[in-house]
């Protein structure tokens, strides 16, 4: 295969559909065919939140690749035939997938201090990616799966029919593992969702708790603030009475809530 590198698919002697193609960055894999030629799109990931497309163009004997300059890797490796370059982008794939797999081992291992709100937005931008990679991937399969069901002549021959076979495991595998990820992003979100609540309501019941203690010694001073008769108010001590009978009150409550699990 050929590898033509280009800075901007403006200068590049292609058809307008295929320059329009790898300038949109909504685009996903696909195959057409113009002027007795065939070019497909392949979209590659440069990292998690970009990604790049190039174009594969063959006449039936050649094979030509228009790849981005700033796609290191694919320029560095130069794949020999069209299922190498197909499994080398699935490896990239597969690296970035891994990163969120680690990204959720490390939620997992902090759960139990609590989940803020920046570790929810960080939940939804990884399930956002998973489904990202998961179109993205889904859409070389569909590709991959019409040439070999087709034999498409100009990518296809005997040869590289392990090869493809290795291409639709990658993309089952891929595809599973992260079908697997969402769900475990899913169960953490709902976990999340749970121990916010129960901290939320821990709160209250603790708030509410407090506000009963410091209600007994309001309560008994506001009474004997009263102008009207009352025990122990011409007693020499009943400013030390009225203290100790409310501070005993307050500390029977006490030990009662915290007993109760109340407090």
């Amino acid at each position: 295969m050929n590898y033509i590198r280009y800075n901007d698919p403006q200068n590049l002697n292609l058809p307008k559909y295929v320059i329009e193609s790898l300038t949109d960055r909504r685009e996903l894999a696909h195959i057409r065919s113009l002027d007795s030629k065939t070019y497909i799109i392949l979209t590659v990931p440069k990292d998690e939140t970009a990604t790049e497309r190039l174009c594969v163009e063959t006449d039936g004997t050649e094979i030509t690749v228009y790849v981005k300059e700033n796609l290191d890797n694919l320029l560095h490796q130069k794949p020999d035939s069209f299922p190498e370059l197909v499994l080398s982008i699935l490896k990239t794939y597969e690296h970035l997938i891994n990163d969120i797999s680690q990204r959720i081992d490390h939620f997992e291992n902090i759960m139990d201090s609590g989940i803020s709100k920046e570790n929810i937005k960080n939940f939804f931008g990884m399930s956002r990616k998973l489904i990202f990679y998961q179109t993205g991937i889904n859409a070389i399969g569909d590709i991959s799966r019409y040439i070999t069901e087709e034999k498409y002549t100009p990518l296809w021959n005997e040869t590289y029919a392990s090869d493809f076979t290795n291409i639709r495991i990658e993309i089952n595998q891929l595809d599973q593992n992260i079908e697997m990820y969402q769900q475990i992003i899913d169960s953490m979100m709902n976990v999340s969702d749970s121990l916010f609540s129960n901290k939320l309501n821990k709160t209250m019941k603790t708030l509410t708790s407090i506000t009963l203690i410091l209600s007994i010694p309001t309560f008994i001073t506001s009474f004997y603030g009263m102008n009207i008769n009352l025990p122990f108010q011409d007693h020499p001590h009943a400013l030390l009475i009225v203290f100790i009978m409310s501070l005993s009150i307050t500390v029977i409550t006490v030990i009662y809530l915290y007993r109760h699990d109340l407090l």
